[in-house]
């Protein structure tokens, strides 16, 4: 008897354009909009509060998308929602945003709270907040000791002060409203809350270069955003994926029966796992043609061997379905959780932008996270000088399959990510639209690699190409997470706004 799944969590991919259904997939995992709106998270009461009766931040700052333009502020805001004798306190508007050492007492901390502007911050009770705010507190710990990592790393005093900052607040600063810190300090909570709603690793963001460095502004999101012509492309694709694995099915013998594995897995659920099946016969090889690798995961999830990868490897990974009957916590289910590490989009050096730093220590195998952004078709011409369709396709391709898939990812870069094991013409850009990843710079000696994924919860679901981010190397807290794009990839990337 198989086992049953356990509730996973909700994560959707977005569609823009008009719904529809299929008669074979199922539409479960897939929210159709009109247009991307980005919204602030569930709850956030005081800031949506804020965004009608607050006043304006600064205007550098109001259009960076899903991050609120207005804050409650001044005598006003205060009276009518901070617990004066004519109007009680009303709580949902009091929601602790972020904790500091730096109370005028002991065994108190500076509390920001959300929705409004720093110069009403407040000391509060230790004791209380571990209680009250018992995860945001271990959040503030864990900020606390990268913080105090990354002072050990610096000698210049200066920039010390700096980095004390994101730990230790001081009456003066709270009252510089229009610093950059502030906003800073919202990118945190407001990506972090959509990071904890899908149970993923919170993020934070810091910046110790001078105030010209431009912020990140960009939409965040968890999953893929497409048009509505991108998943019928995904659906077409699947119908050919799915009819290769139940041909080499129907050869195997009945599916009531256990599969045989062609090699080992680590599932829950090993006799009825499928997913070494389905590596072999949906993707051993690209769409050139060239022979793939598919990266098993050890009991605790983590990946073997990754130190080995280089440019042209093609690494794959396939996760567990329903089909396989095991657990959300099947070690086969990694991408599926999402990354659970804590991050850090960090600017030290202007020239060079936000880059993506660890944020706690991350074993080497590790899932670090998933590159997410805006899938597209690339157009057909793309690859021909010409910019001729009709030339590309009266051109014999002699190039062995290692040459061809070479010349796909030689596109990829920080922005842009290419499948030449799932659809060669589809990509990922996350310039617009995207996570923490796309803050990953190049480096010729990399921690970690991009590896595609197979992965959908259920089987009947039709197959989105996704791009998970493992450690190839042990990652040390404070240390930046680099990847290898392409030999002629630029080592400075300064456009991570």
């Amino acid at each position: 008897m198989r086992v049953t799944d356990n509730k996973f969590f909700g994560r959707v991919f977005t569609v823009i354009g008009v719904p529809f259904e299929d008669v074979r997939y199922s539409m479960e995992n897939f929210k159709f909009v009109n247009e991307l709106v980005a919204k602030l998270p569930s709850g956030c009461y005081a800031a949506k509060v804020a965004q009608i009766e607050g006043v304006d931040v600064s205007v550098e700052y109001r259009k960076i998308p899903g991050i609120p333009s207005k804050k409650l502020y001044g005598k006003i805001a205060f009276d009518k929602y901070g617990g004066m004798k004519k109007n009680p306190e009303v709580k949902e508007l009091w929601e602790v945003q972020a904790i500091f050492k730096g109370a005028s007492e002991k065994g108190r901390f500076a509390v920001l709270y959300q929705g409004w502007k720093s110069v009403h911050m407040f000391d509060v009770d230790a004791d209380y907040l571990m209680q009250k705010y018992k995860t945001l507190y271990g959040i503030t710990v864990a900020r606390n000791e990268f913080v105090n990592v990354l002072k050990s790393k610096v000698p210049d005093k200066e920039k010390k002060a700096l980095i004390e900052l994101e730990q230790f607040m001081t009456p003066a600063f709270e009252e510089e409203i229009s610093n950059r810190y502030w906003v800073l300090q919202d990118l945190t909570y407001f990506h972090s809350k959509i990071q904890q709603e899908c149970g993923q690793g919170n993020i934070h963001y810091m910046c110790f270069s001078g105030p010209a460095t431009p912020l990140p502004s960009y939409t965040f999101v968890t999953q893929h955003v497409m048009q509505e012509t991108v998943l019928s492309e995904c659906i077409q694709e699947t119908r050919r994926l799915d009819k290769t694995t139940q041909n080499k099915a129907l050869r195997n013998g009945p599916s009531t029966q256990p599969s045989t594995q062609p090699r080992a897995t680590p599932c829950e659920n090993p006799e009825w796992c499928k997913c070494n099946l389905v590596y072999a016969s949906m993707i051993r090889h690209n769409s050139f043609g060239k022979k793939t690798k598919l990266c098993i995961p050890d009991k605790m999830g983590r990946l073997q061997n990754l130190d080995k990868h280089k440019l042209g490897d093609e690494y794959v990974v396939v996760e567990c379905d329903s089909e396989c009957g095991c657990s959300r916590n099947c070690p086969r289910r990694q991408l599926q959780n999402g990354g659970q590490k804590m991050l850090v989009i960090m600017c030290e050096d202007e020239a060079k932008g936000f880059e993506l730093v660890a944020g706690e220590n991350i074993h080497a195998g590790e899932l670090i996270g998933e590159l997410v952004g805006e899938l597209f078709l690339t157009p057909q011409q793309e690859g021909d000088p010409t910019g001729s369709p009709v030339a590309k396709r009266s051109k014999p391709n002699n190039s062995s399959p290692l040459d061809r898939t070479l010349q796909l990812k030689m596109k990829d870069g920080p922005f842009y990510k290419t499948f030449s094991v799932f659809n060669p013409n589809m990509a990922m850009v996350s310039r617009q639209i995207g996570n923490a990843m796309r803050f990953i710079h190049h480096s010729a000696n990399p921690n970690a690699v991009f590896i595609e994924t197979l992965s959908r919860l259920i089987h009947k679901s039709p197959i989105i190409p996704r791009m998970a981010v493992y450690a190839s190397k042990d990652i040390a807290i404070g240390d930046k997470i680099t990847a290898f794009f392409h030999a002629s990839s630029d080592s400075v990337v300064n456009s991570h706004e």
